[in-house]
């Protein structure tokens, strides 16, 4: 599925950009996992998938605890993901709540977020 009125169906400006720049968005994307032989149809679902590669877990509450880094680290992990962002809209400041996780580190990487678009 393509997002094309904005993430989250609201309509609007953010999802006519992202089509323009032929980034494909998924939202809510089911995640199949096996474990020991037992298949999980829809073991978790993403909550954006950018272009097959990128991982976006949204979240909105007050503080980011490290759980939800751990989720996200999960999620990575299970689908060979390399990046994740954790997007937390609960912050005052939008870039105190956006944090990078990148996949096949030993510890988790918050660095200032930086943002590539495709020309």
């Amino acid at each position: 599925m393509t997002i094309r009125g904005g993430v989250g169906g609201s309509g609007g400006a953010p999802g006519k950009m992202i089509d323009e720049r032929g980034v494909r968005v998924e939202q809510q994307r089911p995640v199949a996992v096996t474990y020991k032989g037992v298949a999980i149809k829809e073991a978790f679902r993403i909550d954006l998938l950018v272009d097959g590669l990128l991982i976006v877990e949204i979240k909105s509450v007050e503080r980011l605890s490290p759980v939800h880094a751990k989720q996200l680290l999960t999620y990575l992990r299970l689908t060979a993901s390399p990046l994740g962002l954790l997007i937390n809209f609960g912050e005052a400041l939008f870039k105190n709540g956006a944090k990078r996780i990148i996949n096949g580190r030993s510890s988790y990487l918050f660095g200032p977020l930086v943002l590539w678009v495709k020309p």
